[in-house]
Formats: C-alpha cells, sequence, structure tokens
C-alpha cells in the first residue's frame, strides 16, 4: 500500500490504552512483578524466580522486544491472537475480538498462535490417558506449529514479489533482511506469550485445568524453558523444524 496511504490507517489505529495492557501484562510484569499481579503456581516458585525474575539477560532481551512492540508500526495486527480468537469450519476461518488491534510488529500475531498452539499440545501431553489418541493430537499439534511458520514464509514470499511497489523495496536482499526480522519478532513473541500465560496475570486454562500438581509443574517448567530459548536465541528461528527442534529439546529436560 502507498506510504501516505498506510499512515492515515496508523492514525485510525493509534491504540494506546489497551497498547499499555500488552506492554505491562506481555513485556514487563512476568519478568518484573513490579504490580504484584502474577499468578505463579507454588510448587514452581523457586523456578520461576530462578529463572524469570532473576536472569537480567532475559530482561535485557524483552526490554529490546518490548521497543519494537512500542514503536514498530509495521503492520494492522490483532494484538491478541490466540487459538480463542479463531472460529474455523470447512468452508472460512473468523478472526474475531480485535479490541487491540493496532499498527505493530507482523510478528506479534504469529507468535501468539504459535505459543498458544504449544499450550494444547501441553494439556494433551498431561491430560489425554488413551496413547493413540495423545499421540494423534499431540502431533497434529507440532505439525500445525510448523505449517504456521514455513507456511506463512511461503505466503509472503509470493505476496511480496507480487504487490510490493516501493523502489528501494526491490533491492536484492531487502526481501529476505525484512523476513528475518518478522522471524525473529516472531520467535520472541512466541516466548513472551508463553511466559505471560504461565506465570503472569491471565493465565491460559490449557495448563490450569491439568489437575494433576506433578504434571501441571513439568509442563510449566517446559513451557518456560521452550520461552527462553525462543527469546533469547530468536534470530535462530528461521523455519517450522526450528521450533520442533527447540521443542523437542525442552520437553526431553523434564
Amino acid at each position: 500500500m502507498g506510504h501516505k496511504d498506510k499512515k492515515e490507517l496508523v492514525k485510525s489505529f493509534i491504540n494506546p490504552d489497551l497498547c499499555e495492557i500488552s506492554e505491562d501484562l506481555v513485556y514487563s510484569e512476568p519478568f518484573i512483578d513490579y504490580n504484584h499481579r502474577n499468578n505463579v503456581f507454588p510448587p514452581n516458585a523457586d523456578f520461576v524466580k530462578k529463572e524469570l525474575y532473576e536472569d537480567q539477560a532475559l530482561h535485557l532481551e524483552a526490554a529490546k522486544l518490548k521497543f519494537e512492540f512500542m514503536n514498530n508500526a509495521q503492520s494492522l495486527i490483532h494484538g491478541d491472537l490466540h487459538t480463542g480468537s479463531v472460529f474455523i469450519n470447512k468452508e472460512h476461518t473468523y478472526i474475531f475480538d480485535p479490541e487491540f488491534a493496532f499498527f505493530g510488529p507482523m510478528g506479534y500475531d504469529i507468535g501468539n498462535v504459535i505459543a498458544n498452539m504449544f499450550f494444547a499440545w501441553c494439556n494433551g501431553d498431561a491430560a489425554i490417558e488413551d496413547e493413540k489418541e495423545k499421540e494423534e493430537f499431540c502431533s497434529w499439534c507440532l505439525n500445525t506449529i510448523s505449517d504456521i511458520v514455513d507456511l506463512f514464509v511461503e505466503k509472503y514470499n509470493k505476496v511480496y514479489d507480487e504487490h510490493v511497489t516501493e523502489t528501494m523495496a526491490k533491492v536484492p536482499g531487502f526481501k529476505e533482511w525484512y523476513l528475518e526480522g518478522i522471524l525473529s519478532d516472531t520467535a520472541g513473541v512466541a516466548g513472551l506469550e508463553s511466559i505471560r500465560r504461565t506465570v503472569g496475570m491471565a493465565n491460559v486454562i490449557d495448563i490450569t485445568t491439568i489437575s494433576d500438581e506433578e504434571k501441571r509443574a513439568r509442563a510449566e517448567k517446559i513451557v518456560i524453558t521452550l520461552a527462553k530459548n525462543y527469546i533469547m536465541n530468536r534470530r535462530s528461528f528461521r523455519c517450522g523444524a526450528d521450533y520442533l527442534n527447540a521443542i523437542k529439546e525442552a520437553t526431553g529436560k523434564f
């Protein structure tokens, strides 16, 4: 779209109050609980203290991602795109509850969906008793995570080639550089969403409904460990296989 048209749209979607909620609950409080609103599962309190509250290197990367969220008006995003915001049937996909929409980093929406698909995996792994059913469901979750990334890259390349009109955006190598930034943000946000929905103010039901305390504690440790990898090494997540390898590594630790 033309840059003047985009700027007009950016003005229309300025959303400071709801953006502030995300800035606090996603990018700040899960790491530095200054408002004392985090909900930490008691058996994991020491783990959370060590892995999140005391990890200064992690805080630095979260701060970098926060300022990317605050200042990069890259794309009109939903702003709260968890799997509960998506209705699907055989003909249509509907996305609703867009009250957090604004112009921000494109990877924010993509990373949110990835994180929430892994919460579904955690629930299936802990709660489904039939081994065949568990394998089928958990494999579907992992394949979906991989497809989200790989199909996004495929569609990005196609749409970019068909629709980009800006002269400097056609310079060789720019398309690839731009994609690298989106994918880094995607991994970083997948980590942020994973952490805030595990220890932050709004816990995800996929985890909180795991009735076995040991299984819930294990699931949370896997999520936090995986999330830290996403954030700290976000520039290395470039395809679906990278996510699957990271998940395999995290699940193997607990």
